[in-house]
């Protein structure tokens, strides 16, 4: 019995360290496991992973990149528009293309751009740089008797970017030009009144400007319809 027992057991230990009984399948039950193990510990690893700077953060600088342009070039562009300028003998407000230029460039780069490249405008002339009307600058152009349509510009400008964020067809572009035109003329007459008063305001800073500034708006919106705004049937088809 002792021998029959002894015989078993040393069976059983060359059967173990037998190559044959590591099959394939029980190989690859093993690898499984091993597997199923790693993965589970990446799920519930607490290791913070490397962020991947791929397309996206490649997109990102580049679009970055070109706003900041597009706002340079809308700030020059400002600023190059106000040695357009017909001075006026009877008031202290002379014709200018700022303005439409302003509600222009709101209109193409948005709000957010557009309100930006009309504060670097305005930053512009209140160091002195010769960028206001006539080819003037400093903080005092802010205190004279237009003052208040330079406010009105930097408000305008956001209010016809967000109309025009929020919709580009045509009738939005003449809702914006309207409502940045009336913000203009609101600010500016303000402020004008208490040079003029307000019995002559009206005729000082609003009346000899109506019909330019309804040119300057036509030509503002046949601008942006030649930039893709479309017309309020075709949008609907």
């Amino acid at each position: 019995m002792r021998s029959i027992y002894r015989n078993n057991l040393k069976n059983r230990k060359l059967g173990k360290e037998s190559p044959q009984n590591s099959s394939p399948e029980r190989a690859t039950i093993a690898l499984g496991q091993g597997a199923s193990e790693e993965a589970h510990f990446e799920a519930n690893s607490t290791m913070p992973k490397p962020a991947s700077s791929g397309c996206f953060g490649i997109t990102l600088e580049r679009t970055q990149k070109r706003d900041f342009v597009l706002v340079i070039l809308a700030s020059l562009l400002m600023s190059l528009s106000s040695y357009l300028v017909i001075p006026l003998w009877f008031t202290p407000v002379p014709i200018v293309t700022q303005n439409a230029v302003v509600l222009l460039m709101a209109a193409l780069l948005g709000a957010r751009r557009g309100g930006v490249a009309t504060f670097a405008y305005l930053a512009q002339g209140a160091m002195g740089l010769p960028v206001f009307a006539g080819g003037v600058g400093g903080v005092a152009k802010f205190l004279g008797p237009t003052g208040g349509y330079l406010l009105g510009y930097l408000i305008a400008a956001f209010v016809v970017g967000y109309i025009a964020d929020r919709r580009k067809t045509m009738t939005s572009a003449v809702v914006a030009m309207i409502a940045g035109n009336g913000i203009i003329y609101l600010c500016g007459s303000i402020y004008l009144s208490t040079f003029v008063g307000l019995s002559k305001v009206f005729a000082l800073g609003v009346a000899p400007f109506l019909i330019g500034d309804l040119i300057k708006t036509v030509v503002c919106l046949k601008i942006l319809q030649w930039a893709g705004w479309r017309r309020e049937e075709s949008e609907t088809r």
